[in-house]
């Protein structure tokens, strides 16, 4: 065969991998010597490149699914880079109080709660 065909036959391989149609004389051509066999053997290259691909997809579609499922949580609390415990998740911008605030609000929990309470009509209610 001429190289000319031998490139003709490795563009329809090629186009076979991609999912596009063969020509109508490459779909009729049965014969195979040897350079279109040497122009197959690049196959298993391809084969665990796509391998390789469909790995790098899978791994990156679970970790699309944990960071959806970590935004969907409902509060997130971390460390500040000034030692301040923040809360993050409640509206816009994160809650950030440093540990004795904390202490103290947490030991005046039942007055804020009563507080809310008793002017419930007055408070808005923003849900994030």
């Amino acid at each position: 065969m001429s190289n000319e065909t031998v490139n003709n036959m490795q563009q329809e391989i090629n186009k076979l991998r991609t999912g596009r149609k063969l020509t109508p004389a490459i779909a009729e051509t049965s014969q195979v010597n040897d350079e279109t066999s040497q122009a197959c053997e690049a196959t298993p290259a391809v084969s665990e490149a796509s391998a390789d691909m469909l790995a790098q997809i899978t791994a990156l579609r679970k970790e699309n699914e944990a960071l959806r499922t970590a935004a969907n949580s409902p509060l997130k609390i971390k460390v500040s880079d000034k030692g301040a415990v923040s809360v993050y998740g409640l509206g816009k911008w994160p809650l950030t109080l440093y540990r004795s605030q904390w202490e103290k609000l947490i030991a005046h929990t039942s007055a804020v709660k009563s507080f809310i309470e008793v002017n419930s009509s007055k408070l808005a209610s923003k849900e994030s």
